[in-house]
């Protein structure tokens, strides 16, 4: 029997992490495919999907034992199946309406690695091929530790790259029996060294069946003459119909509207608009309530709709902004600096909607800036002061630790911000958060676990990144003065806050945008206030959370600013007159025609598999940027060294790499300073002068050597609790779970756990929690207990598939809490994968919570008393599996849909 696809990937991934030996595999193919027969290849799917966690509690097992245990769990729960409702519905779109799950592949230098599927973001040709998502696969290409290929300038890699990731671009992967081809990539994936590979599948057009490859698919997104002998140029442009979207309304040719971008009288001209076009408030709001429909899981669905979406529509890139002149129409206008190549396509994809002002934090490479501009560093250590204080003090309250979650980002899957206000204490009663003489009950010393991890996590970017939040500060779009009111130097900014609160932004501004790495990249501006009630500068009384330009002078403000336009650029503006600057700098030089890497003909799929091979050989970005900052610490003159100066040059080029194929080479680069700074010492907790670093003395040193990181310890303790939970359960066994003992688990005696008292006092009043239907009870309970299985195994799945330490799977602390507490070296890895880990458990618990408030497809809404009597049993599966992964974060779930959160 050959076996599905889905299936065999399963198998093929098991094998390529070495999870276990091919001859245990083996013997699984007759019981896969008895699997399959009787429950089909779907659960069959999950099943052995699920033996990678089975293996991880149960490591003496072999295979076919495991197998054949969680064929058994579904035999016993027959009656209901998460995998027949909301649940884990792998390869199709998610119940997330922005992901979908798709297969992957990490390439290594001796291996390929295979994963999922795993939640992702959609787009455009994922939606157009929504029925055949399995035959598209992200193919990613790491080093064997699963970090970023980083260069070397004492080791030449090129050989190794070009024979080895090179001849899977040209030639393809085969994965599971299917032969995959090289298709396109987004910008932000090609930075992550991913691509999407596809295997050719049929489908019928004009009923006449056709082959859907990757030429069928490059072909039919647009007109690509312009740019196609420009391998890089090309890839780029493809690369728009890969960016994550969210579709929203279709707009008529007749409703477009073409106009010419606004330049300066100067030679070559500078484009003020480059990137934006006006559209009408009528149809911002129509793809605003579109956004917030009934079906959508965004929050703040009552707020108006935003002045500015950022959009892909057809072969245009840009942002589109309210424009008062076209108030009364269905319009959208569009200008050349957007159009990039030809499309039939009419729909408005928005990459982002800029329906909120978001806060203004510092980052390192700001941090030297400022110092290089005569900024001192007591203001700096002040505002780090008061994030550290402001962090230790909102821990220690329910009320404050739900703003600090909600500020931070942090375990919005687990809703628990809404949850940490639920439970707020009456007079009279001990915070949660407070650490008592008394033992605490195990759901609270959990959530206390998670709170220190959540701390830990913002003090890590503090620590690490300079991730300092900024008083009086707002990070916004920039769109064009339509109007042309604004004088030169001049900006307009008007907040709306999510509670209504208005706020103009009036007098002097710094002004700045990431990466700022010339001297002339954060600029002082001034901000105009209230605008006129008459006049031209009426129409920016429609503008909210967006900083308008002036479209007036030699040269536009925004490309002043690291080379920023406005296509989706935010701008941090900073109203602190201490940490402003005394006089701005010459900016970095305009590049006014970009140098375009051509080969004289079309290009092809082998051509653009060459462009990624060398992007993958040629990635400076980041060493150039870490170099700069090594650099200014040691010069005298900061940013504004010689040689910082030549990489700021040399950083718009490579940021310029992945459209134009020109790329930076190590030659090109000032030698590295002798010495590292104790803060670039890759979180090695460097404390003392030593051969590789020294004391930094700049800003960046002070405000490094200021922070501690708590959590660290209690992590790796927690994980092996952990581990030793789990070889204990291997030992012991799974101890068997009667519906009868669930059922009368609070009966026996009052239950001092204050977060089941607050359930009681939250549900006590629609139903008596002591004294439910036997029968009714009986069948929620058995009901629960299948979800909370199915859950658990989801949830190890990510614990196992995200960790940035390969020995130490993720706590469910950590996954709880959207964090990972672990250190690494290559910062971007552990942020993706605390994204991916986030991703993936938002998915889950949006799933597991419909399960559990039982909205089953094909069945009538469940009545509110109902849904909170399920919550209650699924509340009290918790409490008797909290000794299990995944038991006290499944009693969260059960929390939210009784709070209503």
């Amino acid at each position: 029997m050959l076996l599905p696809y889905d299936v065999a990937f399963q198998l093929d991934g098991l094998l390529s992490r070495c999870i276990f030996h091919p001859s245990e595999l083996l013997e699984l193919v007759d019981p896969i495919c008895a699997a399959i027969d009787e429950f089909g290849s779907e659960k069959t799917v999950i099943l052995t999907r699920s033996l990678e966690s089975q293996r991880g509690k149960y490591p003496r097992l072999p295979a076919r034992e495991l197998f054949y245990g969680l064929c058994q769990e579904i035999d016993d729960s027959r009656d209901y199946q998460p995998h027949k409702t909301s649940s884990l519905r792998r390869g199709r779109v998610s119940v997330a309406s922005e992901l979908f799950y798709c297969h992957r592949a990490t390439i290594t230098p001796t291996s390929t690695i295979l994963a999922g599927p795993l939640p992702d973001e959609t787009n455009r040709v994922i939606r157009q091929f929504s029925n055949n998502m399995s035959n598209f696969l992200r193919v990613e290409f790491r080093e064997e530790d699963r970090h970023q290929i980083r260069q070397d300038e004492e080791v030449n890699t090129n050989a190794f790259i070009d024979e080895r990731f090179g001849s899977i671009l040209h030639d393809g992967l085969t994965v599971a029996g299917r032969k995959f081809e090289l298709l396109g990539w987004s910008s932000s994936a090609l930075r992550e060294h991913a691509v999407w590979f596809i295997h050719p599948f049929e489908i019928i057009q004009d009923s006449q069946p056709a082959i859907v490859d990757g030429d069928y698919i490059r072909n039919s997104l647009g007109d690509f003459s312009k740019v196609i002998q420009c391998p890089a140029r090309y890839g780029a442009r493809i690369g728009q119909a890969f960016s994550a979207t969210e579709p929203t309304i279709d707009i008529g040719f007749h409703e477009i509207i073409q106009i010419d971008d606004k330049e300066s009288n100067t030679h070559p001209p500078s484009v003020f608009t480059d990137g934006v076009s006006p559209m009408s408030p009528e149809l911002a709001a129509e793809i605003w309530s579109i956004m917030t429909n009934k079906q959508s899981k965004r929050r703040f669905k009552e707020s108006p709709p935003p002045s500015a979406f950022q959009i892909r529509f057809g072969g245009a890139k840009g942002v589109f902004c309210v424009c008062s002149s076209m108030k009364g129409s269905r319009h959208v206008a569009i200008r050349p600096s957007m159009s990039k190549f030809e499309s039939t396509d009419s729909v408005v994809e928005v990459s982002k909607a800029f329906d909120r002002p978001m806060d203004t934090f510092l980052n390192r490479p700001l941090v030297m800036l400022l110092e290089t501009l005569g900024v001192p560093l007591k203001p700096l250590m002040e505002l780090q002061r008061q994030a550290l204080d402001r962090t230790e003090e909102k821990s220690w309250s329910c009320p404050t630790m739900a703003q600090l979650l909600e500020e931070s980002g942090l375990g919005g899957a687990f809703a628990l911000p809404s949850i940490f206000t639920h439970l707020s204490p009456r007079p009279g009663e001990v915070d949660i958060t407070q650490r008592s003489g008394d033992p605490p009950s195990s759901m609270v010393a959990f959530l206390q676990r998670v709170i220190r991890f959540s701390v830990n996590h913002i003090l890590w970017e503090i620590k690490y990144k300079a991730r300092i939040k900024v008083p009086d500060a707002w990070t916004l779009v920039g769109v064009a003065d339509e109007h042309d009111y604004l004088r030169e130097g001049e900006i307009y900014a008007c907040i709306r806050k999510l509670d209504g609160e208005i706020i103009y932004i009036e007098g002097p501004v710094l002004i700045s945008r990431s990466p700022t790495v010339h001297p002339g990249d954060a600029r002082m501006v001034r901000a105009i206030g209230r605008p006129p009630h008459s006049g031209s500068g009426v129409g920016l009384s429609l503008l909210f959370n967006c900083v308008v330009f002036s479209c007036r002078g030699k040269r536009s403000l925004p490309s002043m600013l690291a080379g920023g336009d406005l296509d989706g650029d935010i701008y941090a503006l900073i109203l602190d007159p201490n940490l402003h600057i005394v006089e701005n700098k010459p900016p970095e030089e305009a590049t006014v025609a970009k140098v375009l890497k051509n080969i004289g003909r079309s290009s092809n799929v082998r051509d653009l598999g060459d462009f990624v091979t060398d992007y993958i050989k040629n990635d400076m970005l980041g060493v150039i940027s870490t170099r700069l900052l090594q650099t200014a610490d040691k010069a005298e003159k900061c940013m504004e060294d010689e040689a910082c100066l030549t990489l700021a040059r040399l950083h718009s080029i490579a940021v310029d790499f992945p459209k134009t194929g020109i790329p930076v080479q190590f030659h090109e680069m000032p030698r590295a300073p002798k010495g590292l700074p104790d803060w670039d010492s890759g979180q090695a907790n460097v404390d003392a002068e030593s051969d590789s670093y020294y004391r930094s003395e700049r800003h960046l040193g002070y405000l490094y050597r200021e922070v501690k990181l708590p959590a660290v310890p209690e992590a790796k303790r927690t994980a092996r609790q952990q581990l030793r939970l789990r070889r204990r359960r291997e030992r012991q066994g799974e101890r068997e779970m009667y519906v009868e003992d669930i059922q009368g688990i609070f009966e026996s005696s009052k239950d001092e756990n204050p977060v089941t008292q607050t359930l009681v006092q939250k549900i006590g009043s629609t139903f008596s929690v002591g004294r439910e239907e036997d029968g009714e009870s009986f069948d929620i309970i058995e009901e629960m207990m299948a979800i909370f299985q199915q859950y658990a195994r989801e949830l190890e799945i990510i614990s196992s598939a995200r960790p940035v330490v390969a020995s130490r799977p993720l706590s469910e602390e950590e996954i709880v809490a959207g964090s990972i507490v672990a250190t690494s070296s290559q910062y971007k890895i552990r942020k993706g994968n605390i994204a991916a880990m986030r991703r993936e458990s938002t998915d889950l618990c949006v799933m597991i919570r419909d399960a559990i408030k039982g909205v089953h497809l094909g069945e009538r809404k469940q009545s509110d008393t109902s849904v909170l009597r399920r919550a209650w049993n699924a509340w009290k599966i918790s409490v008797a599996c909290e000794d299990s992964f995944g038991g006290k974060s499944f009693g969260l779930l059960a929390c939210s849909i009784a709070f209503g959160c």
